[in-house]
């Protein structure tokens, strides 16, 4: 998502959303919420988060594991 967003494609969060929620069986806004967590720790990491993703400081600790990799 991120490198499309640097090189200017225009993503539809809100499609991205529905499809990752029926995926793994979460809300639309639980989507929206954990990839502004992904934000957070991009942002903690000193790397540019997603525009329109701001960050929300509450995320578990096994994300940064995660987005590290």
């Amino acid at each position: 998502m991120l490198e499309r967003e640097r090189v200017g494609n225009k993503i539809n969060k809100a499609e991205l959303y529905r499809r990752l929620g029926r995926e793994v069986g979460r809300s639309e806004k639980s989507i929206e919420w954990k990839l502004r967590n992904v934000s957070t720790v991009l942002e903690e990491l000193g790397i540019a988060w997603i525009p329109g993703l701001l960050p929300a400081h509450n995320y578990q600790d096994s994300l940064v594991q995660s987005v590290e990799v």
